[in-house]
């Protein structure tokens, strides 16, 4: 199921950046995956990417700047994950136990390809079964990053660009849930409420 919602979700997106892909500026880019209580999103689009989510999955399409002849992939990788790619990721829960989410990359000079997934927890993978990489901790934490040269291989000449790979989840160190603003500001109501009578009490005392 996965993998078929991000094959459908990838050719939409490479239907869209089907138009000439050397006319990209030189801008440096942040790509975020963000699993906030299994709703998905992805911030850092604009300019050279473009990206979608659908259910669990999301996919992003990021164009080589112009005059692109190498690349040069730094981060963590596993052999074995949740979503396949010439690089891919798992992260794991804040219990070591299971995978949370799955992160996958396939690249060229063109363009890059960015696979994003959340394990749903009917078809949960044990860390113990494939490989598992950092452990989500409820912040922006990075994967890795693209340069992007003007060299085959970037042996020498310049860089281009560096674009950022990111992910972020909302579940902190003990399976807790960072609370949402919305959350917060309803919670502080509720407590006021409940509080009013004992202030009125308080002040009719004095």
């Amino acid at each position: 199921m996965i993998v078929r919602a991000l094959a459908s979700l990838l050719l939409f997106l490479l239907g869209l950046t089907a138009a000439p892909v050397w006319a990209a500026p030189a801008d440096n880019l942040s790509i975020t995956f963000n699993d906030f209580t299994d709703t998905l999103s992805i911030s850092g689009l604009g300019g050279r990417a473009i990206g979608s989510c659908v259910s669990e999955n999301c996919g992003a399409v990021i164009t080589a700047p112009l005059g692109t002849e190498g690349f040069v992939f730094t981060g963590m990788e596993n052999l074995r994950c949740l979503l396949s790619g010439a690089f891919c990721l798992n992260i794991a829960d804040p219990d070591r136990v299971t995978v949370s989410d799955g992160l996958a990359l396939d690249i060229g000079i063109t363009r890059a390809i960015l696979s994003f997934a959340s394990d749903d927890d009917t078809h949960l993978l044990k860390c113990g079964d494939v490989p598992c990489g950092p452990v989500e901790n409820g912040g922006i934490q990075t994967w890795g990053t693209i340069e992007w040269c003007s060299t085959p291989n970037c042996s020498s000449g310049e860089f281009l660009a560096v674009d950022t790979i990111q992910f972020r989840s909302d579940i902190v160190e003990g399976g807790a849930t960072v609370p949402e603003p919305a959350s917060l500001l309803l919670l502080l109501t509720g407590l006021l409420v409940l509080a009013a009578p004992l202030l009125r009490r308080g002040w009719a005392s004095r």
